[in-house]
């Protein structure tokens, strides 16, 4: 190719890319957002417009007008005053616009500069003042063009009379359209306006990552501006506005989930509200606002309960695991312990037990079975169940080494929690006998860090976590996994002088309910009564002569709770096969006169309460 044809190629080459310019351009024009720009109200623009062709008809009929209107000059005067006093009227427009934009920022922060020039009360205002003083200067100009003929036309009347009733209805509009617009500026309706926003657009600009999103589409994203509303709201206290936000927040999240939008952009939208979440509870701490914590809180729950309800939060997995709420709520946990939010940590035990309950009882039945015979044949599944209870790990060790006793609390009532919940759901029964199991393992790692970090010297109801999950299990599934694991815990309980009357009645209740339930399986309810039997022969045991004042009155109580076992074995009549031995127990308490008279002679107070 020689020079001149490359020359040729060029020149179309570059033909070509001015005509797709020259294309983009008009494209750009037709698609352009023109009421972004021109800042009229059209209505009331064409009302002018009306009048004024009113005008031009009434100018070619030639209406008559009486002879006493008054001169040329005298108009001139009143328009010249009225233009001025109108002009004063405008700092009293800007004034009241100021204001409420000042209202608007306070309580919706960077929203106002998207959203508060669009109000329909300022775009009337406006252009109703700058077509009522273009209107006046041509009045002004027509009528003194008509000053040195000395003569005042039907048609420059017709403009006098019209320009006194716009200046009026201008006028007596200002206060009402300011006042207005003060009122809407502060309107909670803007918030659930910018949600309604919310598309499939606001949903992938949110991430700032994305290479293909340009800076202003991401400053002015509709999820920015949500956080910077919450924040707002969390700082003033304004808990009205919060709920709105939240509220809003379950509002979008449901419809879209329950929508047929794509499982991505449902998983986009739950990462962007889950995201908000998060910086409102950080910031929510910082303020000491309870109340926005715990209503952050709730809020999380219920996304993600949606999202389990309508399936689509597996991120290509098989089955649900979870792993977003495990994170968030462990990112809240600690950050509630760190600021010594107890209060605000006790509350996120409860959301995870209501969280873990729901996932035992819907998605465990459906996708977990588990089979002692085979033990590796779901370790997926298995792995994210141990993920819960790592979780359960780390939330207990944090609690007991900063001695947080209202989250021990929640966290003991955790495990009686879940052990009904166990017990009571569809699961197969190998998988309950498993969860049970796992379950027993954490039992003992809370009682251990609560006896040995947080020091707890008298183990009560809130912190033992047995009990009615151990009779429930006996009940219904004739199984023991529970009564094993709390008579191991028994001894360790006894090492550290912490064994008392209730922990002794719960394992009473659990005999009376062996008792009363295996009448028709004498077999397994003889192991298991001799379970408990064997537990107290073994504690007596330990006590002698030289054991201290407590470990004395505890053999006492021993034999106590033990009669009345053997009372409730004497009265059912179940045929346990046990009479001899439970005779020979009872006969094995040789201290027991001697112990009574000597806690008598040194003043101690027997321990007779539950």
């Amino acid at each position: 190719m020689n020079k001149e044809e490359e020359k040729k190629c060029s020149i179309k080459d570059l033909f070509i890319q001015y005509k797709n310019h020259l294309f983009y351009k008009i494209y750009q024009i037709i698609h352009f957002d023109f009421k972004s720009v021109i800042y009229i109200d059209l209505k009331t623009l064409c009302i002018f417009l009306l009048v004024i062709a009113i005008n031009m008809l009434c100018n070619l009929s030639n209406i008559g007008f009486p002879k006493e209107f008054p001169h040329i000059s005298i108009c001139i005067e009143i328009l010249e005053t009225l233009v001025r006093s109108i002009v004063v009227l405008l700092s009293i427009i800007f004034s009241f616009t100021l204001l409420s934009f000042q209202i608007f920022n306070k309580y919706f922060g960077r929203f106002a500069f998207t959203d508060f020039f669009r109000r329909k009360h300022l775009k009337v205002m406006f252009t109703l003042f700058i077509l009522n003083v273009s209107f006046l200067i041509y009045t002004i100009s027509y009528l003194k063009s008509c000053v040195e003929p000395n003569i005042f036309p039907v048609y420059g009347k017709v403009l006098f009379i019209e320009g006194i009733l716009f200046s009026i209805i201008l006028i007596l509009s200002i206060f009402p359209v300011m006042i207005n617009l003060l009122s809407s500026s502060q309107s909670r309706h803007n918030i659930k306006a910018m949600f309604d926003s919310v598309d499939k657009t606001s949903f992938a600009s949110y991430r700032f990552f994305d290479v293909n999103i340009d800076d202003d589409e991401y400053e002015n994203n509709a999820f920015k501006v949500i956080t910077e509303i919450g924040l707002t709201a969390i700082k003033e206290f304004d808990h009205t506005t919060f709920e709105i936000v939240l509220r809003s927040i379950n509002k979008k999240a449901i419809s879209v989930f329950k929508s047929n939008e794509d499982a991505s952009d449902k998983l986009q939208l739950y990462a962007n509200f889950t995201d908000n979440l998060k910086d409102f509870f950080s910031f929510a701490v910082k303020e000491k606002n309870n109340s926005a914590q715990q209503r952050i809180i709730q809020t999380r729950w219920i996304l993600e309960d949606e999202g389990m309800k309508h399936d689509f939060l597996k991120y290509n997995s098989p089955h649900y695991k979870g792993i977003d709420f495990i994170t968030d709520i462990e990112i809240y946990f600690n950050r509630a312990v760190q600021n010594n939010e107890d209060f605000i940590a006790a509350e996120i035990v409860d959301t995870f037990i209501d969280y873990f309950a729901t996932v035992i009882r819907k998605i465990l039945p459906a996708t977990f079975r588990y089979n002692y015979d085979h033990p590796y044949s779901n370790s997926e599944d298995v792995n994210t169940i141990f993920s819960y209870y790592r979780l359960i790990d780390s939330l207990t060790t944090q609690a007991a080494a900063t001695k947080k006793m209202p989250v021990l609390k929640n966290l003991s009532n955790l495990f009686m929690a879940l052990d009904t919940v166990i017990v009571e759901s569809t699961n197969t029964t190998d998988t309950k006998r498993y969860l049970l199991q796992i379950n027993n393992l954490q039992k003992e790692k809370l009682l251990k860090n609560i006896v040995e970090n947080a020091q707890i010297k008298n183990i009560e109801s809130p912190y033992f976590p047995f009990g009615i999950g151990n009779t429930q299990e006996l009940h219904k599934l004739k199984s023991s996994v529970i009564l094993r694991a709390e008579l191991k815990m028994i001894d360790y309980l006894f090492s550290k002088r912490l064994l008392n009357n209730y922990i002794l009645n719960d394992l009473k209740t659990a005999a009376f309910i062996i008792i009363e339930n295996f009448s028709e399986d004498t077999a397994t309810g003889k192991v298991f009564l001799n379970l408990i039997v064997d537990k107290f022969d073994h504690i007596r045991g330990l006590i002698t002569k030289t054991s201290s004042n407590e470990d004395k009155d505890l053999y006492i109580n021993l034999h106590i709770f033990l009669g009345y076992i053997i009372s409730k074995y004497t009265l059912t009549g179940i045929n346990y096969e046990m009479d001899e031995k439970i005779r020979d127990i009872m006969n094995r308490f040789p201290h027991l006169d001697d112990f009574k008279e000597e806690l008598k002679a040194n003043g101690f107070i027997q321990n007779t309460g539950l």
